[in-house]
């Protein structure tokens, strides 16, 4: 298996990862059913893109970078 990404901070992290739940189409999963071959995807989002009770300074770290990686996922897809 190889890292998508290295030496990445929390926020990173954060949107990165919702990135790649959206992008990938990975968010498939049934909160509160056991996991099996038809709910194994992921169950919850990283953060939420409307969170109100998250610092605005925190939500907008988020949210650039998923911004930030959305849009090198989109120049993948489009090669």
């Amino acid at each position: 298996m190889k890292p998508l990404d290295k030496n990445v901070t929390y926020g990173q992290a954060r949107g990165f990862e919702q990135a790649y739940i959206e992008h990938y189409e990975t968010k498939t999963g049934t909160i509160g059913e056991e996991i099996s071959l038809t709910n194994k995807g992921n169950k919850i989002n990283s953060f939420d893109h409307n969170s109100k009770t998250r610092s605005k300074v925190r939500q907008n770290y988020f949210e650039q970078e998923y911004k930030n990686k959305m849009k090198e996922l989109d120049k993948i897809k489009c090669q």
